[in-house]
């Protein structure tokens, strides 16, 4: 019985882990818009990373900046 509440316990706490990454990348992916700024259409560009890996953009038009850390900022053809 005891090991079927651990078990228990251990699958919840996975569940929970797997929904709050998958919570956050659905954030960082609609903040990032494929590069264009969701507060005024300009254009997001790199402007620097941290020490974790995250990634820091910066709108050329509003200044608003955005920081991710998920693979959601894959390179996009400039038009």
């Amino acid at each position: 019985m005891i090991t079927i509440i651990g078990i228990l316990i251990c699958l919840v706490i996975l569940l929970v882990i797997a929904v709050g990454m998958t919570v956050t990348r659905n954030h960082e992916k609609k903040e990032y818009n494929n590069g264009i700024c969701p507060k005024c259409g300009g254009n997001l560009r790199y402007f620097d990373s941290d020490s974790q890996g995250g990634r820091g953009y910066n709108c050329d038009k509003c200044n608003n900046f955005v920081w991710v850390s998920y693979n959601v900022d894959k390179p996009r053809k400039e038009e």
